[in-house]
């Protein structure tokens, strides 16, 4: 995983401002959207030509975050990703598609609790199904909020909150889309080659 961001991910972290006046020093966030991306330092990602479309175009507009450290002796993606969900890996070290976490302390069931709407954007997935298998490049360890039986228990309710990639623009031009919105690249897009190789964006 990563060497110096937390948790072994780059996290590029979107927020989309509410309208509000010039001068209001408290400017509410109406979307947040969180891209993560693997096994790179910043110091690879940032300046990189390598990744042309985030730093000429993502960077400029975006909240990014450049000093996430791995929670200690978590290496394998699944755990962090756990971690960054729930701010604990349950005491789950591996990369197994089939872990399963009971307890609904975690983000998104807290964001749902308080009426705020969340997403999580898949690539490689098929839509009107949890995906709680790995297919093509997708990956399950990717996507944290399927490992709580609290969303992949309830296949309507997953297959309505983790959806392909291309439900993404349809939300951004209907107008609907989450106001927490998680994105998971599949293998080949997640920049886990080394330096950014097939980074194309």
């Amino acid at each position: 995983m990563y060497r110096s961001l937390f948790p072994g991910l780059a996290v590029f972290l979107f927020l989309l401002e509410a309208s509000a006046a010039a001068a209001d020093p408290l400017v509410g966030i109406s979307n947040v959207f969180l891209i993560i991306m693997e096994n790179h330092d910043w110091s690879q990602i940032q300046g990189s030509p390598n990744c042309p479309y985030i730093n000429t175009v993502l960077l400029p507009r975006a909240s990014y975050c450049n000093q996430y450290y791995n929670p200690p002796g978590l290496h394998p993606s699944e755990p962090n990703y756990i971690w960054l969900e729930a701010g604990t890996n349950f005491g789950i070290l591996n990369d197994q598609p089939t872990n399963r976490i009971d307890s609904p302390n975690h983000l998104v069931t807290y964001l749902q609790r308080q009426g705020l709407s969340w997403r999580t954007y898949a690539e490689d997935i098929e839509p009107g199904y949890c995906p709680v298998t790995n297919r093509l490049n997708y990956r399950v360890r990717h996507t944290p909020q399927i490992l709580f039986n609290d969303v992949s228990a309830n296949e309507a309710y997953c297959a309505d909150h983790v959806v392909p990639y291309p439900q993404l623009w349809s939300d951004l031009t209907s107008n609907t889309v989450a106001r927490y919105n998680f994105l998971v690249p599949n293998k080949t897009n997640d920049m886990h080659d080394p330096a950014c190789s097939t980074c194309s964006g």
